[in-house]
């Protein structure tokens, strides 16, 4: 490719594999071609001063936003859901599906398959945040439909969503013989312990047989307990487990955020959205996998009074954490990006390295300024809607 064609980029914030300095990222292409000081003698450089430059945000836990479901999904919808999360730094996710029954989950599967690519952020698959879950701790997820874990419903399932199944929530303490979570784990579909009253004995095997993540963590499973530390025990302590924190200031209380990053590291916790339909949207009645949801104030609940997913975008969650935990606003970015990358296996986004895709964006204080996902602009601060994105309260 003609040097013509090369771009770079700089800021006083450069999220490198090693640390963080003032630098710039050299693009070519759809992938990175150097991380450096400075841009090379005579070449032209968007320089973006005091700003992070980051791996793309990844999202592996949201259920749609701007009033698009992922039950209900197709072309058109994916389409604004891409468009909108690359205004806010996300440059790839997983649309989560809640717990349903078998033949509506496959048919889910089968449609969220069959979408075509679209500009904006990149879907890289699925998530199941069910069925296999305890329904004593269903959250605002419908208890009728949890029900224990099946080998048989498991493999129907993975066929159903054709080689795009990345994620499954499952309670470890409804898989005794862990089965279903070796057959996952063995198949390269990461297994998320949530949603669960497991003891903490339980947890620990789950996480040695194959679980690598904790869904929400401190949401829907039960508290600490010094004598049964139970599964928040096991994500706090437990190598190989990384918990996943939902920073909207509602989830979880800024110690909450504190303790998980005191304990696991920033490289070791995930940030996730949770985001449903009604992200984007004004207060009302909405819905999340059918059942009624009230927001007010932006804080989603059931009718009951139970958390209902957030409205929360990655941008402001990646804010939220490093004010919560007192970390540089850089360590924060590395839960949104390098970390999801990780945990999802992904050796071409997560890190600003020569070869691997130009997934980048570039942040501040007050929000995102641009977004790029393999090397091309889908999102730039004042530069309009360049991804033909649906005009939203997002």
């Amino acid at each position: 490719m003609a040097a013509s064609e090369d771009r770079y980029l700089s800021a006083t914030h450069v999220l490198r594999t090693d640390g963080e300095g003032p630098g710039c990222v050299w693009i070519r292409g759809d992938r990175i071609a150097g991380v450096s000081a400075a841009a090379p003698a005579g070449a032209a450089c968007e320089a973006f001063g005091e700003a992070w430059i980051a791996p793309g945000f990844i999202d592996v836990h949201m259920h749609g936003l701007a009033g698009v479901a992922v039950e209900d999904i197709d072309e058109a919808g994916l389409r604004t859901v891409a468009a909108v999360l690359a205004r806010h730094g996300v440059t790839a996710f997983l649309l989560s599906a809640v717990a349903a029954p078998a033949a509506w989950l496959c048919r889910t599967l089968e449609a969220v398959a069959g979408l075509p690519e679209v500009p904006g952020a990149v879907c890289l698959g699925i998530h199941l945040e069910g069925p296999f879950l305890d329904p004593a701790w269903a959250g605002a997820q419908d208890a009728g439909h949890c029900r224990p874990a099946d080998r048989a419903e498991a493999e129907r399932m993975e066929r159903a969503a054709g080689g795009r199944l990345r994620s499954v929530t499952l309670a470890p303490e409804h898989d005794p013989e862990l089965e279903v979570t070796r057959y996952f784990a063995s198949r390269g579909v990461v297994v998320s312990l949530g949603h669960s009253a497991a003891r903490h004995d339980v947890a620990v095997r789950a996480a040695r047989a194959g679980a690598t993540t904790v869904t929400h963590l401190f949401n829907a499973m039960p508290p600490f307990h010094h004598r049964e530390p139970g599964l928040v025990g096991a994500a706090l302590t437990e190598p190989g487990l990384v918990p996943e924190l939902i920073c909207d200031g509602v989830h979880l209380a800024d110690a909450a955020v504190a303790l998980a990053v005191r304990c696991r590291g920033a490289r070791g916790c995930l940030l996730v959205s949770d985001a449903i339909p009604a992200a984007g949207l004004a207060d009302g009645e909405h819905a999340l996998g059918g059942r009624p949801v009230l927001v007010r104030g932006g804080v989603a609940r059931t009718p009951e009074g139970r958390l209902a997913g957030s409205t929360l975008t990655l941008d402001r969650a990646v804010l939220n954490a490093a004010r919560a935990a007192g970390i540089p606003l850089g360590e924060a970015a590395r839960m949104a990006g390098e970390v999801p990358a990780r945990v999802l296996g992904d050796r071409d986004r997560g890190r600003l390295e020569p070869g691997r895709r130009a997934d980048i964006t570039v942040f501040d204080e007050t929000g995102v300024r641009l977004t790029l996902v393999g090397g091309r602009d889908v999102w730039r601060a004042g530069g309009g809607h360049g991804v033909g994105e649906r005009r939203t309260g997002v």
